[in-house]
């Protein structure tokens, strides 16, 4: 069993008071049988040349009311008679007993335990000559109470980053002399801990770094706080369990699967525009949790037309396939758009919003006009036609290349000529001849000689020279 041990020294001087105690501390003491500071223990030392007849050790309340007394002195008879009075005379002087120390438990003289509060005690003693010594008061301080504290339990225990980057403490109790606080690791590892002195346990936020000041590792951990006053109560015990921290952050990503350009509900092979997502979803042991996500088609201004979301599945899709319609399944009008993506997670992680690259959706076809200047050709001056074109212009989904073919009339799928343009647009022309022309009345001349070297002019070459047209380009004769 614990004590309190009080050096006390009393002495007794002839005639005189006893001199001070050393140490003016007051002492305190918890009489409620939990073996912590339970009595007051006083060692008594009294110097006395003469024998000491009694001595008593006085326990007053704050009021001055004396409420325990403990002592020791010599039995006297409480009558006297001849043979006794002169028994007294022969027998030796001798003192009570002077005990090593002197144990208050905390008992009033009612044998009830002391209230709590401030007591005072002294000693005192007397002489065979009837001198009395008496010591000066000394402050003990009965305190059964323990210390009290509450700690709120929240319904969300994980944190680390973005705006839930710390964890809060919600706390209340009595002012004790130190309170202490410990945030632990799963194996019973002290990792942070504050201390308040002289105050209630504070409220407070934990940013999740050890003492050091560096990152904890992402994990799970318990937090408790506690108190033992002068009198050796403890707290009982308060805190909270099952702290998740967890500092990851998870990176999510859009990009474009093929070409930017699409044209939905339409016969081009390119009528669907796919999306590669990147939300990652955190292990299942780690504590945190994607809480949300989403992946919006939006226009250049903002304007949201499709969305895909957590609403409809926990778990994020890696393929997003977009056939160009709302919410309602019409078509978007034709224009630029972007895909972005947002997630939130349980640790308080936003990552920054991710946008894909602007694609194009256009349903317009490409449109060009071909003008000749004559429909009739071949000699004289109309030796050669020119061909002018007008191009619609385009501004969505370039043009990459146009194609332009000379082919028979009687025969379309036989092409006499072609002509193709790299790059988006056909040069609009007026009044030039195209190559193609040329290399046309070329050909006609060809047959033109070979016929008049055979044949005289007759009205039938105008049919033979007809007929050549929808011949293999001829180069010699004998062909």
């Amino acid at each position: 069993m614990k004590k309190t041990i009080i050096q006390v020294s009393a002495a007794v001087l002839l005639l005189a008071a006893a001199p001070a105690f050393a140490g003016r501390m007051p002492k305190y003491i918890s009489p409620n049988s939990d073996g912590v500071q339970d009595e007051l223990v006083i060692p008594l030392k009294i110097t006395e040349k003469r024998y000491v007849e009694s001595w008593s050790l006085i326990i007053e309340d704050s009021s001055g009311k004396v409420v325990r007394t403990i002592g020791n002195k010599i039995s006297l008879p409480e009558t006297v008679t001849f043979k006794s009075f002169f028994k007294q005379l022969i027998t030796p002087k001798q003192g009570v007993d002077i005990p090593a120390s002197v144990t208050w438990n905390g008992a009033m003289d009612n044998g009830e335990t002391a209230p709590d509060g401030t007591y005072y005690y002294y000693f005192t003693a007397a002489d065979d000559n009837g001198n009395v010594g008496r010591t000066d008061k000394y402050e003990v301080v009965v305190d059964t109470s323990a210390p009290q504290v509450t700690v709120e339990q929240p319904s969300d225990r994980i944190f680390g980053e973005g705006a839930k980057s710390e964890f809060s403490i919600r706390q209340s109790g009595s002012v004790e002399d130190e309170w202490v606080g410990s945030f632990k690791a799963a194996d019973g590892t002290i990792v942070r801990k504050y201390v308040w002195k002289n105050t209630a346990p504070l409220a407070f936020s934990w940013n999740g770094t050890n003492d050091s000041g560096a990152p904890v590792a992402d994990g799970v951990y318990s937090y408790d706080v506690r108190a033992s006053d002068r009198a050796g109560n403890v707290s009982p015990a308060a805190g909270l369990g099952n702290i998740i921290y967890s500092g990851e952050k998870p990176a999510t990503n859009i990009s474009i699967d093929g070409s930017k350009y699409f044209s939905p509900k339409s016969d081009s092979s390119q009528s669907v525009i796919t999306f590669n997502v990147t939300i990652p979803v955190p292990a299942a042991n780690s504590g945190n949790k994607l809480t949300s996500w989403s992946v919006v088609i939006a226009d250049t201004a903002g304007k949201v037309y499709r969305s895909y979301d957590s609403a409809s599945s926990d778990v994020p899709p890696q393929t997003i396939v977009f056939d160009g319609t709302d919410a309602n399944g019409a078509v978007l009008a034709n224009g630029r758009y972007q895909a972005k993506v947002t997630a939130e997670y349980l640790n308080g992680f936003k990552p920054v919003p991710v946008s894909s690259p602007v694609f194009v959706l256009d349903t317009t076809k490409p449109d060009a006009q071909v003008r000749v200047s004559d429909k009739v050709f071949g000699a004289g001056s109309k030796s050669t036609v020119t061909i002018s074109q007008f191009i619609t212009p385009k501004t969505l989904a370039a043009v990459k290349a146009w194609n332009g073919r000379i082919y028979s009339s009687a025969d379309t799928s036989r092409t006499v000529n072609s002509t193709r343009s790299g790059n988006s647009r056909l040069t609009r022309s007026s009044g030039t001849v195209w190559t193609t022309a040329e290399n046309l009345l070329r050909t006609v001349r060809t047959y033109l000689n070979c016929l008049q070297q055979t044949l005289p002019v007759t009205p039938a070459l105008s049919a033979l020279i007809r007929s050549a047209l929808t011949r293999p380009r001829q180069r010699s004769c004998l062909q």
